[in-house]
């Protein structure tokens, strides 16, 4: 049910408008919630482009609070699960608030975050194509992002992170694109021995910072080629670095923000 008070913001291209959240304590008990403080909230903004097949398409962009022109930010890229878009991260997930809190608390560094709709790509509900998702990051979003805000452009100081398919899609830029960024996050998403899309062949593996991670009521939580404890065993018994973080939940927006949380505080630039 939508709050007729307190609308999401519309995605410039989609229009789509997801549900409103409602809340009920401070940010000191739960993130999620906007900072008392408004000087100290950033801004998520809609941003056009077209993308690899010529098509008008939008990101949201999250600015942190005080954004400054003349200082380079770190940039995070952030993908929705199935079935969503590029509003969802910030309608359901409150990630915009997420940061807000953890950079005034000083528990994670100032970054430019970038959502992206990758239903676009979307042979069917349950496959994603991957490798037109990445294509469409790297020939069409991020020359966007890094001609009109001041992001850093060296992998130790970018990272990708998802739910879901998204999770399925940060593992395989983690697989696949391993030079273009240092840190990734999957949460509630497996790519293990026996799908099309694992690889460890990579030696920059080695050096790359992996969190994965799943709620322990989660669809997830299985041991198909797209389960996450399949994924964790392969990753580190093939010796490279794998932090985990498991959630006390499902399949849902209540584990995801956690997730991120996590990921930002505990991994993000360590």
């Amino acid at each position: 049910m939508k709050d007729p008070a307190n609308l999401p913001q519309i995605p410039s291209v989609s229009g789509s408008i997801p549900g409103s959240v409602r809340f009920v304590g401070t940010p000191e008990e739960c993130r999620r919630i906007p900072i008392a403080d408004p000087s100290k909230r950033g801004t998520t903004t809609y941003i056009s482009y077209t993308d690899i097949n010529g098509k008008a398409q939008s990101v949201c962009v999250y600015l942190p609070a005080g954004f400054d022109r003349n200082k380079t930010y770190p940039l995070v890229l952030v993908s929705h699960g199935g079935g969503g878009n590029e509003a969802e991260w910030t309608t359901q997930g409150n990630i915009d608030n997420v940061m807000d809190n953890l950079i005034a608390e000083g528990h994670t560094k100032e970054a430019i975050l970038v959502m992206m709709n990758n239903t676009i790509f979307s042979r069917s509900f349950g496959e994603w194509d991957f490798a037109s998702i990445a294509r469409n990051i790297e020939e069409c979003i991020l020359p966007l992002i890094e001609k009109i805000l001041p992001v850093a452009r060296k992998p130790e100081e970018r990272a990708f992170c998802g739910l879901s398919m998204g999770s399925m899609t940060t593992l395989y830029m983690y697989y696949h694109r391993t030079e273009l960024y240092k840190y990734y996050g999957a949460f509630s998403g497996g790519i293990a021995p026996g799908n099309r899309y694992f690889s460890l062949d990579n030696p920059v593996l080695k050096d790359r910072v992996l969190m994965i991670g799943t709620g322990e009521e989660d669809i997830a939580y299985n041991e198909r080629d797209i389960g996450v404890p399949p994924t964790i065993r392969a990753i580190r018994e093939a010796g490279l670095p794998c932090q985990t973080y498991f959630v006390n939940g499902a399949h849902d927006w209540f584990c995801w923000p956690l997730m991120f949380e996590h990921f930002a505080e505990s991994v993000l630039w360590k």
